[in-house]
């Protein structure tokens, strides 16, 4: 049940970032972490190496977002 609950979580974030929303990010980053926790409980390691990634992409998105011009984002 976890898993499309997180699943769902990230379907939101997507969204949102597809929207333009730097928050996206913010969500899907802390969804990363809640896949990593799941894998950890779970053992399903292959989730938290891949949580680690997808994290480290979600948060140098959400820096670049949140330090670009506004116009670049929303023209």
């Amino acid at each position: 049940m976890w898993s499309f609950v997180l699943e769902a979580i990230g379907l939101i974030g997507a969204t949102l970032a597809g929207r333009k929303l730097w928050q996206g990010w913010l969500v899907l980053l802390c969804n990363a972490v809640l896949w990593t926790i799941y894998g950890f409980t779970s053992k399903q390691y292959g989730f938290c190496f891949a949580s680690i990634f997808y994290a480290f992409v979600y948060s140098r998105n959400l820096t670049k977002w949140r330090n670009a011009p506004k116009e670049l984002i929303h023209p």
